[in-house]
């Protein structure tokens, strides 16, 4: 997001730096952080895409996914940044909702998902 709290916000610059530094980092690791962002960047557009609220079915498995990535995401300084930014995306979707279960299911995940990411209580 261009807003600078995008899923990619964050440490990106500085894991460059570190890698350019002689950091630890192989070609695996950077492999699999690309993996992870691009999901993160994907999921995080999908947020305000209104095709993704709509139809039960798809909602719930979409629930379901977003609620998993910001649970599980690292608890990097990174991982919390993309987490508060998703949680917000997410409230701010769910205000343009077509149905009133949208935003009720959306404030749900929200506040289950301050059950493990105290950094959405702030």
């Amino acid at each position: 997001g261009g807003d600078g709290l995008g899923p990619d916000a964050g440490g990106r610059r500085e894991k460059r730096a570190k890698k350019k530094g002689g950091g630890s980092f192989n070609e695996e690791d950077d492999v699999a952080e690309r993996r992870r962002d691009r999901f993160y960047r994907a999921l995080y557009s999908k947020l305000s895409d209104p095709s993704m609220l709509s139809g039960r079915r798809v909602l719930a498995v979409y629930f379901n996914l977003v609620y998993k990535a910001i649970k599980n995401d690292e608890r990097t300084p990174e991982g919390k940044v993309r987490t508060v930014a998703f949680a917000k995306r997410l409230l701010h979707a769910c205000l343009h909702a077509p149905s009133p279960s949208v935003l009720a299911g959306s404030l749900f995940l929200v506040g289950e998902a301050c059950r493990y990411r105290p950094e959405l209580r702030r």
